[in-house]
């Protein structure tokens, strides 16, 4: 019989830092977790920002969040040639779509948006 392999001491495949993710995310609201992710990886948004704007200066009017963030994917896998995880949460789109028209001017009616449907999300 061939047995899973893990480093998970606990017996279920998952390590404690594992469910530690886990269980204190529920605790946290996806606004939380995005404002956490922000934080940590400025760098995104600004690769965000920087997109949008090359597809504005195309000449396009409004453009798709995914669109970016998937062209953001392939150019730290494709064109860095990175061997680094690089995860992007697609939960944030949103959110990272709001934070854009609503702090760079010159996209503040770029992208279109839905309201937003989970409990507690700030609908700015």
């Amino acid at each position: 019989m061939t047995q899973l392999l893990s480093n998970a001491p606990l017996g279920h495949g998952l390590s404690s830092e594992q469910l530690d993710l886990i269980y204190s995310a529920k605790d946290r609201t996806i606004d939380e977790d995005f404002a956490r992710f922000h934080r940590e990886n400025p760098r995104i948004y600004r690769r965000l920002v920087d997109l949008a704007r090359q597809v504005k200066g195309a000449g396009h009017t409004h453009c798709s969040i995914d669109f970016l963030y998937h062209r953001l994917r392939w150019y730290h896998i494709v064109e860095l040639k990175s061997k680094e995880p690089f995860k992007l949460n697609d939960h944030y789109t949103s959110r990272y779509a709001r934070a854009i028209m609503r702090f760079e001017p010159d996209l503040c009616d770029f992208f279109q948006v839905r309201k937003l449907r989970s409990k507690g999300a700030s609908q700015k």
